[in-house]
């Protein structure tokens, strides 16, 4: 048998690229088995012969290792005949001596293979290595590791403090996740490995953002992280502290700008605080901010014109202001612009500027025992539901009919139904009552529900309200009059107007508003009001909109 073609052909196998042992052991034998089959076929050297054997130590096929450990193995012939040896490790062939030293070197498997021959026998050996890391001996533990909010939606930042000193060289550092459960030693096998971070000589700390898109990390779930320093025998540093996160999720503003009359705005500047954050809004009023972590709170602003061209219709408005508005509270967040109305500017008292005017008849310039803010509520849904019950005083008068009229004043002086008569009494929103005697007063207006507290119009998002009508009113104007002002007050002027120079129906004392006909009963300024109250936000803070 030609013992160089059996070497070459052993070395063509375990020259290739690194196998499993399992592979290797597989070939080795098979070419062993070949070769004993062709030295028993033409076996003819003299100083061979069918009695020699050969030893092979240790006896143990398998063997633990610690990395930088050794141990010596040997291949011999039991009698005294030439031999040659080859050693095959990792891939390689490693030694051609009867004995060979094995460094454990690599954490991983290996397998140490022999071939010998002599006196016209070959026989192939193997031994299976499991080299692990030596305890005494890893890289020692990441320290100094924080874990936070990247910039974006779902991005993690982790920073850690390098390894400068290690029994062998660091040569990176892997970063892994778990959703289920911690990161810890035992579970690193099972969880997801990120990414691997090279070791920088020297370097003292590290920073590195894992991009939730390019690293698949999953919105809004709560997870486990770990980092393990790696060196270059393949050991990795131990864990020792549990580090848990929740991932950001992405939310988007959105949100239609509309005017006082409920019209959509179209071409108005929204912004969340930035010259470069800012949008305009489409045709249908439109607008869309995005994407936000969900721990962002944004607010947002409208940029408009502050120059009123006089006249209708109207095209400035006053600025509004968000407060800070969270993926709750503001994926949706509608905005309601008052107008730059002019005010009868026999009034001196509001300047001439009606958000002025607002807030002090919509009783929200203060907060109030009851309302501890500046906050506009509001009929939830419109148009609001009157029941009127029959009744004839003394002198006449048909109230019944005498408030129905009212309620077409109002609903066409405005130019759109705000008020509907019912004739279910439980149902109603507003329900007239008339009595026979009052303590000062010719009508009033209060809130009847919800009824935990003894709220005053504008203190609360009212559920039902009373109108109380004095039976003793004497004339039908008269009486036309006080309830056309009592509604006035339920449809959000909560407050009087303390100007009488411009003709105002919500001035304390309403008498005569009718003489010029219903169709100049209701001051325009109080229209523009009365629609703005039904179109603001409920709840809106009226004070989010800017001075003058």
């Amino acid at each position: 048998m030609n013992k160089s073609i059996v070497v070459r052909a052993l070395r063509s196998v375990f020259g290739s690229p690194r196998r499993r042992y399992v592979v290797a052991s597989a070939v080795a034998l098979s070419l062993s088995a070949l070769i004993s089959v062709w030295g028993c076929s033409s076996s003819t050297e003299p100083d061979g012969g069918d009695d020699v054997t050969f030893r092979f130590t240790p006896t143990a096929p398998d063997h633990d290792l610690f990395v930088g450990a050794s141990l010596a193995f040997s291949a011999t012939a039991t009698s005294d005949v030439a031999t040659e040896v080859s050693w095959f490790a990792g891939g390689q062939e490693v030694g051609d001596q009867a004995t060979y030293t094995y460094m454990a070197t690599t954490v991983g498997d290996d397998t140490l293979s022999v071939t010998i021959s002599g006196g016209g026998h070959v026989s192939t050996h193997h031994w299976y290595l499991v080299i692990s890391q030596d305890p005494s001996l890893v890289p020692p533990i990441v320290s100094v590791v924080a874990i936070r909010d990247g910039p974006e939606p779902a991005d993690v930042i982790i920073e850690w403090l390098g390894i400068n000193s290690a029994t062998y060289p660091i040569v990176q550092y892997e970063v892994a996740i778990n959703y289920d459960e911690p990161v810890t030693v035992d579970t690193w096998d099972t969880s997801i490995l990120l990414d691997a971070f090279p070791h920088g000589s020297g370097q003292l700390g590290y920073v590195e953002t894992l991009g939730g898109e390019e690293y698949g990390l999953i919105p809004g779930a709560h997870c486990w992280l770990g980092i393990r320093a790696l060196d270059d025998r393949g050991q990795r540093s131990d864990i020792d502290e549990i580090f848990q996160h929740t991932i950001t999720f992405p939310w988007y503003m959105e949100g239609v700008v509309y005017d006082a009359s409920g019209q959509v705005l179209p071409n108005i500047i929204v912004e969340y605080g930035c010259p470069e954050c800012r949008t305009n809004t489409d045709q249908d009023g439109f607008y869309r901010f995005g994407p936000f972590r969900n721990i962002d709170t944004v607010s947002v602003n409208t940029i408009t014109s502050d120059s009123p061209p006089g006249g209708e219709p109207y095209d400035s408005w006053y600025d509004y202001y968000s407060p800070p508005l969270t993926w709750e509270t503001g994926a949706v967040h509608d905005i309601t612009l008052i107008p730059r109305y002019e005010v009868d500017e026999a009034c001196d008292i509001y300047d001439g500027d009606f958000r002025h005017y607002l807030r002090l008849m919509t009783s929200t310039v203060h907060p109030t025992d009851l309302r501890p803010n500046t906050r506009l509520y509001k009929w939830e849904n419109y148009p609001i539901s009157v029941y009127l019950p029959e009744y004839v005083s003394d002198t006449g008068v048909d109230y019944e009919a005498t408030v129905r009229w009212v309620l077409d004043i109002w609903n066409t002086n405005l130019g759109e139904s705000f008020l509907v008569e019912t004739a279910d009494s439980l149902a109603a929103d507003i329900v007239f009552t008339y009595v026979p005697s009052s303590p000062g007063f010719l009508g009033q207006t209060s809130i009847s529900a919800p009824t935990d507290q003894p709220y005053s119009p504008g203190e609360v998002i009212p559920e039902k309200m009373e109108i109380k009508l004095l039976t003793t009113i004497v004339s039908e104007q008269r009486t036309a009059e006080v309830a056309m002002h009592e509604l006035g007050h339920a449809l959000g002027a909560y407050d009087h107007s303390f100007c009488s120079q411009a003709g105002y129906l919500m001035y304390i004392v309403s008498s005569g508003v009718l003489n010029d006909g219903p169709e100049n009963a209701i001051h325009p300024d109080e229209l523009h009001l009365i629609k703005a109250v039904r179109y603001l936000q409920q709840g809106v803070d009226v004070s989010l909109f800017e001075e003058e």
